[in-house]
Formats: structure tokens, sequence, C-alpha cells
């Protein structure tokens, strides 16, 4: 829980400094100001939590990939507020929205690989027997059913499912 509030302070209290530091130096995203990659960092640590040193560091790389390159709405997300008309009065929000929508795109790549590495594992069974093969193709369709009634979850979120 501490670890969340340190996110959701980190993510929302520095975006006054960086508003305000972005106005004074009449740069709409500085780069000399790396508050926004480290507030962002911490919530994709957060969404890996609790992992060690190398798994740490493959999430910075993944997270900094998406940071750098900024592909699909990363992108989309770096350029919505450098509309020089009211970008003053967004700074802030506009120098975190591309960090934290890279993180949320590594948010997405991660269940992808989580989903990707159940399968791997179920693949890598040898059944020797019928009865094997059966409860091997039970359980395949088990992880891809639960996953259909996540899609459809998430489209009608219902409090008893």
């Amino acid at each position: 829980m501490a670890d969340a509030a340190l996110v959701v302070h980190g993510l929302t209290h520095w975006l006054v400094g960086l508003h305000i530091t972005a106005r004074n130096m009449r740069v709409l995203d500085p780069s000399s100001v790396v508050w926004d990659e480290i507030a962002a960092f911490w919530l994709v640590l957060w969404l890996v939590t609790p992992v060690g040193f190398w798994a740490q560091l493959v999430a910075f790389a993944l997270f900094h990939y998406f940071d750098a390159a900024k592909p699909g709405p990363v992108g989309w997300a770096d350029e919505l507020f450098h509309e020089v008309d009211a970008a003053w009065r967004k700074a802030g929000f506009g120098i975190m929205l591309d960090d934290v929508v890279a993180a949320g795109q590594f948010a997405i790549g991660l269940h992808a690989l989580c989903w990707i590495y159940a399968e791997r594992l179920i693949h890598k069974l040898i059944p020797i027997n019928d009865a094997q093969r059966q409860a091997i193709a039970l359980v395949h369709g088990q992880v891809w059913d639960f996953y259909a009634d996540l899609t459809v979850y998430k489209g009608q979120p219902t409090p008893t499912k």
C-alpha cells in the first residue's frame, strides 16, 4: 500500500513542479527535467513487484524503449500537448503523459508475456497416454476460456464476475 501511495504522490504532486519548471524555462518538455521518467518508472516497478535486480533491469530497459522510441500511443501522448496555444496551462500534464502511457504500454506487454509464458508451459508437457493428452487439452482450453472471460469482463464489468 505504501508503494502505491508513493507512486500516486510522484505522479500527481510533482505535476505542479513540472508545470512551473516548464513555464519558467519556456520549454514545453525540458530534456533536463527527468522527474517524469522517475515517477513513471516507479509505476513500472510497482507493477512488477516483487522481483529481483535483473528483472527490474529488464523492466527498466523495456520502459526506456517505450519512452524513447515512442511507439503508437506513446508518440500520440507526447505530441498531444505540444500545441503552443494552450500548452502552458497543461505543461506539467503533457510532460508526464507520455511517460505514464509508456508505463501503460509496458504493463500491456507484461501481461501479454504472462499469457505467452503460461501457454509455453502447457506446450512443454509431454503426455504418454490418452488420459494425459485429454487433461492437457482441457487445461489448455481452460486457459483460453479464462482469457475470453476476461475479455468479456473488460467490455462489460459486473460485480458478480
